[in-house]
C-alpha cells in the first residue's frame, strides 16, 4: 500500500512539473512572438507603437489595446 502510495506521488509530481514545464514553454513562445511583432511595427523605434504604425488586428483593437488611453501601445500593454 505504501509503496503504491509512493508510485502515485511520484507519478502526481512528473505530471505537474511537466505541466508547468509546458505553460513556460508556451509563454515564452508568446513572448518571442509578441517581441518579434513590437519590433516589425515600431517603425521608428521609440519603443511604442502609435496608432499609424500598428497593423493588422492590433490596429483594428487599437483601443483595446491602448489600456492607459495615450495614443501608443508599448510591449506592456502587447503582453497583457
Amino acid at each position: 500500500m505504501k509503496k503504491q502510495f509512493k508510485i502515485l506521488t511520484a507519478i502526481s509530481l512528473v505530471i505537474a512539473f511537466t505541466n508547468c514545464q509546458a505553460k513556460k514553454e508556451v509563454t515564452n513562445n508568446k513572448r518571442q512572438k509578441t517581441s518579434k511583432l513590437f519590433a516589425s511595427m515600431d517603425t521608428n523605434n521609440d519603443g511604442k507603437i502609435s496608432k499609424y504604425e500598428a497593423k493588422g488586428e492590433l490596429k483594428k483593437n487599437f483601443k483595446q489595446s491602448d489600456r492607459n488611453n495615450d495614443g501608443f501601445i508599448t510591449k506592456n500593454e502587447m503582453n497583457r
